[in-house]
């Protein structure tokens, strides 16, 4: 397995009332001298190794939620802490990546902290991708622009009639064009504020929400007139 060959750093991670321990590379930048050839590649910048602030903020809030009986769905998981938070509140949890390496964190990771989750390698570019979940979580994936075309095409086709979609985004600069992306897809669109403090400075987090429509009903038909 990948993780073998790499040296791994675990951490305590306080989400608030519950602690995740968090194993990830201890030195994401020897990665590009393991695999250069493949990060050459599409540009693969590992990000998936680090623990984000923006993962932090999602991970607090959900973990502040009633997630039971929901399907949840995480893009571009990494380390998979926003996935085992949802999963850590009562959610049925499939993590994604298209790096094989981030979803053997993300099993070893849940199998540290005694929860079950599935995992499937799929680009958010790609066909494939199951339907129908409640949730889809996404923290910090809009760092470059051409992930925002793509991901708001890919939400709407995940989520079930109703769904939302949380997305923790830390101010990167194409916040702005993924918004007006996910409403051009029909989704209607709200951003809070998730405060955080982290690595011990006070930062701001943006969470995006986005809603599909709950599926129209007919109305009832009227009871039939008597004779």
């Amino acid at each position: 397995m990948y993780h073998e060959n790499v040296q791994i750093c675990e951490r305590t991670i306080t989400l608030g009332h519950v602690r995740l321990k968090i194993g990830r590379p201890a030195d994401p930048a020897a990665l590009f001298a393991a695999a250069a050839d493949a990060f050459a590649a599409d540009e693969r910048i590992p990000y998936w190794a680090e623990v984000w602030p923006a993962a932090v903020a999602l991970g607090r809030r959900l973990i502040a939620s009633d997630l039971r009986g929901l399907r949840v769905v995480e893009l571009g998981a990494g380390v998979a802490l926003a996935g085992l938070a949802a999963a850590h509140a009562g959610a049925e949890v499939l993590v994604t990546d298209y790096e094989p390496a981030a979803l053997e964190f993300a099993q070893r990771n849940a199998a540290l902290n005694d929860l079950q989750i599935a995992t499937a390698c799929l680009d958010w570019r790609g066909p494939h991708w199951p339907r129908g979940f409640d949730l889809v979580l996404a923290a910090d994936i809009l760092y470059e622009s051409r992930n925002v075309a793509p991901v708001a095409r890919l939400i709407p086709e995940l989520l079930a009639p109703g769904g939302r979609a949380w997305i923790a985004d830390p101010g990167r600069p194409y916040a702005a064009d993924f918004r007006a992306a996910l409403a051009e897809h029909g989704l209607r669109v709200t951003t809070g504020i998730l405060p955080l403090f982290w690595e011990r400075k006070s930062r701001q987090v943006d969470l995006l929400v986005a809603e599909r429509a709950p599926a129209l009903t007919r109305p009832a038909a009227p009871p039939a007139r008597e004779r």
